[in-house]
């Protein structure tokens, strides 16, 4: 063949261009849609996740407003048989497997080109990233609750095998912390549309969950501690009947001592036989001017005329040994040893941990009296006050040390019943959100175990609580109906907050003086309600105003202010106070903490309505 004719032959160089440019279109082509099948696949696999792990979480008790504690993360354990717990398992463990199904995708060597485009590669990045960490979160929290529901579902036959077994969910609640710490997303700048809001929405659930986490460790090594001893606690053990701030008034002490998982609780002491001739403690100077003349350092019933736990507790150890030390009274503490904290337990506290333990029986002048949890609330608040022998001095000793008998049986059961140490933690919790239950420790890991279960009874700048202190020496507290209104209105620089109170006195006639006074020197008559409203708000509120009641007193009470007015309700009468107070514009929300009354305070804020029962957050802005 010629040259010519070769030549003749050779494509042209456009035609050549034009095959190289039809073959690269249709590679470009093929790997669009493959491009388009696989992110599809991928975000198909995301959505699977998320879908199950919303199933997941819509059944959980852990998104019931209490997923940052350890009750929380206890109530979504159920029994590894159990038909609710295998579907529990299968939505975590489905959602784990759409997560990686969707990395792995993300992570295709097709898509490794997308990652040198700026902002598509950034997109990119961060969802696989998203997908990678959701993945190791919920495969981890998934261990974690197979781990805990077979740990759970062991009977604990002996109180020494709490021990154990809280070690046992200790280490599993460690490793999850571990692991989730390991599978932290770190945040990626710039991500728009669905990316983003994946991304925010993935970090708010991680950051809840890890928080949940962190607090349940605390507050099961603390509880660890306290059940390994040797500890020694000072029980305080408070009726409702008669109130102080956020608690009942303590009438009766005495010493609990914890070593391996067993209770041993000493001889209860009434209050009134513990009063100091002189101060066994140190006030806070901010408190004196108000709350000196009642005494607070030296007679124990008005120890909590504060509603923060910490600060009367600390007082009340020091008081305790002060107590035996100077043999003050005619009834002392047998040692003087310090205690390592203090507990307060009340009415329904105690309700709660006769739940676990079934019914006690205690001594009576008449014979034995079973207290169940059924009966106790009726039992200490009134049904004591009307028995026919309070007259004579053995039924007097009886009523005033019932309240103490009904503790020390419940703690002794303790030892006796097979209550698992998850079983109690529960117990302690839920009683600690209403205040029924409160303690404190001088020992830091118990302290932060304590302040991690809600049970520190610690008042922040941000919280908000009405107190209505009983001063009539009567037992009227169970029938007077509180509710509160809580309402707010911008000005320019300041919010003014108002809380109007309600108090009825629904008293009954025939009351006997026990519950009803009148007590000497007191001025009232039968069935009159005389006390202290006291509303602590945050530190930041100025300038208060109260009308339908007297301004007594204000001052600074720890990282709050303190407004307290008297008030004075006649039977079947109906008192209403208003107490207003600023608020910086800043502060938007503001916590609403129980009273620890029987019956509970009964709370408005806007369209919301709710019983103190436990603590409550209320948007401030929301109420303008």
């Amino acid at each position: 063949m010629s040259a010519e004719q070769i030549a003749d032959a050779a494509p042209s160089q456009p035609r050549l261009r034009r095959r190289v440019y039809a073959c690269a279109a249709l590679l470009l082509g093929l790997w669009l849609v493959a491009v388009v099948m696989l992110v599809s696949s991928a975000l198909q696999d995301s959505r699977l996740g998320r879908a199950s792990l919303a199933e997941f979480n819509a059944g959980s008790p852990t998104q019931s407003g209490s997923t940052t504690d350890l009750t929380g993360l206890l109530d979504a354990v159920e029994a590894p048989a159990s038909a609710s717990r295998r579907k529990q398992s299968a939505e975590l463990s489905g959602a784990a497997k759409d997560f990686e199904a969707a990395a792995d995708t993300l992570g295709s060597a097709v898509l490794a080109p997308l990652n040198l485009l700026p902002v598509v590669g950034r997109q990119l990045r961060a969802s696989r990233n998203l997908a990678i960490s959701a993945a190791a979160t919920t495969r981890s929290t998934d261990d974690a609750i197979n781990a805990l529901s077979l740990i759970l579902d062991e009977e604990t036959a002996t109180p020494n095998e709490r021990v154990p077994t809280t070690q046992q969910i200790q280490q599993v609640l460690l490793t999850l912390q571990t692991e989730l710490q390991a599978a932290a997303l770190k945040p990626s700048p710039a991500l728009i549309g669905p990316v983003g809001r994946s991304q925010k929405e993935f970090l708010a659930e991680y950051n809840y969950l890890l928080g949940a986490v962190d607090s349940a460790v605390l507050g099961t090594t603390g509880v660890l501690e306290f059940l390994q001893g040797p500890n020694k606690y000072l029980v305080l053990a408070a009726n409702n009947a008669e109130m102080r701030a956020g608690s009942g008034m303590y009438l009766q002490a005495g010493t609990l001592e914890v070593q391996d998982g067993s209770f041993s609780l000493g001889e209860f002491l009434s209050s009134t036989s513990l009063k100091l001739e002189q101060p066994g403690a140190v006030l806070d100077p901010k408190l004196e001017a108000l709350w000196s003349p009642l005494q607070p350092t030296q007679e124990w019933r008005n120890l909590n005329v504060t509603p923060r736990f910490d600060e009367s507790a600390r007082m009340a150890s020091e008081m305790w040994t002060a107590a035996a030390s100077r043999n003050a009274a005619a009834e002392s503490p047998r040692d003087g040893e310090p205690v390592q904290g203090v507990m307060a337990i009340d009415v329904i506290g105690l309700k709660r941990l006769l739940e676990l333990v079934g019914p006690v029986q205690i001594a009576w002048v008449n014979g034995p009296l079973v207290i169940s949890a059924e009966n106790v609330k009726s039992e200490l608040l009134l049904q004591q006050y009307l028995r026919g022998d309070l007259d004579s001095g053995d039924g007097q000793q009886d009523r005033r040390s019932q309240l103490g008998q009904v503790a020390a049986a419940v703690f002794e059961s303790f030892n006796s019943q097979p209550v698992p140490a998850s079983k109690l933690m529960r117990a302690l919790q839920s009683a600690g959100r209403g205040r029924h239950l409160l303690m404190w420790s001088n020992q830091p890991t118990q302290q932060e175990g304590w302040e991690a279960l809600g049970l520190s009874g610690k008042i922040a700048d941000h919280d908000l609580m009405v107190s209505i202190l009983n001063r009539g020496g009567n037992k009227l507290d169970q029938f007077l109906t509180t509710s509160s209104t809580l309402s707010a209105k911008r000005d320019t620089a300041l919010r003014r907050v108002t809380v109007d109170v309600c108090l009825t006195n629904a008293a009954p006639a025939g009351l006997p003086r026990y519950v009803a006074g009148p007590y000497p020197e007191t001025g009232l008559a039968a069935g009159d309600y005389l006390g202290l409203l006291a509303v602590t708000a945050p530190l930041g509120s100025g300038n208060p105003q109260v009308t339908g009641a007297e301004l007594v007193g204000t001052t600074q009470d720890g990282l709050s202010k303190v407004f307290v007015s008297k008030v004075l309700i006649h039977p079947r009468e109906t008192l209403t106070v208003a107490v207003a107070f600023d608020l910086p514009l800043g502060w938007d929300t503001i916590e609403v903490l129980p009273s620890a009354r029987i019956p509970p305070m009964a709370w408005t804020a806007g369209s919301e309505k709710w019983n103190d029962n436990r603590i409550h957050s209320v948007d401030l802005a929301s109420l303008n």
